[in-house]
């Protein structure tokens, strides 16, 4: 596989977690923003990855803040059930990468 091609699998396991993450995001937050990008990291192994992704945003006020545990948690078990090391999540321009062992925790 290129450095430019997502797995094939991953059109069809992703599409339902990210239908899911937008119904969380207006559940939590009463809305979303969702548009596709491409993301990229360095792996030893075989250089610059990219991938294709979709990034979902929100904005909230102070109560909002208090629920983004649950955020965490759904980021979580996307990172899990989709084999990935680490989902991003990014509070107030502060990145975190959430990993599956965090579901546990």
């Amino acid at each position: 596989m290129s450095s430019s091609e997502a797995p094939p699998w991953r059109g069809w396991r992703t599409t339902g977690w990210i239908k899911s993450a937008k119904l969380k995001f207006a559940e939590l937050f009463g809305g979303f923003k969702a548009h596709r990008a491409v993301g990229g990291w360095m792996s030893p192994v075989h250089g610059l990855v990219e991938e294709p992704v979709t990034v979902i945003t929100a904005f909230t006020d102070d109560d909002g803040l208090n629920r983004l545990g649950e955020v965490e948690e759904f980021a979580a078990a996307v990172a899990e059930a989709l084999g990935q090391e680490a989902v991003t999540v990014e509070i107030d321009n502060s990145v975190q990468f959430i990993g599956a062992l965090a579901a546990a925790a």
